[in-house]
């Protein structure tokens, strides 16, 4: 366990508004409660990246299953924002719902500002909305060059 030391150090700080954030509550102002389509994530390439090397996100193109995620000691981080009508989560709305550690959190919360969605729609009309992600990490095992790991600028 002291191998992820650094990982686990930020667990204080693992809810709530994400760096930049006033909170969800301050965006839901406009939003579309019930769109006829929801915003959708576009398979842009981001993804959310520990820089320490101790967690990696685990993605449906690794294709695990449910069970073997859980019994491989995943940790889950919960995510809502609201999606503009650009197509970009609003960086004032973002906030963690669950997460276990601070270090995830920050992952996702750097990752998310690089995402791409398809916009919800109303009548054929974009329209901002709320969008509720969870994201999968599972802890790396044995030792991690810092150099080989992609970090989100």
């Amino acid at each position: 366990m002291l191998a992820f030391a650094p990982a686990l150090a930020g667990a204080q700080n693992a809810k709530g508004p994400c760096p930049g954030s006033v909170g969800l509550d301050s965006a839901l102002q406009e939003y579309v409660t019930k769109p006829d389509h929801k915003p959708r994530r576009k398979q842009d390439g981001a993804v959310p990246t520990v820089v320490d090397g101790s967690f990696t996100a685990v993605t449906v193109a690794q294709d695990f299953s449910r069970n073997a995620v859980t019994e491989g000691g995943a940790k889950f981080v919960i995510l809502v924002g609201v999606v503009d009508t650009t197509g970009k989560l609003e960086p004032t709305s973002l906030a963690i719902t669950e997460s276990p550690y601070g270090v995830l959190s920050d992952a996702v919360c750097t990752a998310t500002l690089q995402m791409e969605f398809d916009p919800a729609t109303t009548g054929g009309r974009k329209v901002p909305a709320v969008y509720k992600e969870r994201f999968t990490f599972r802890q790396v095992m044995g030792v991690v060059d810092p150099s080989r790991v992609r970090s989100h600028q």
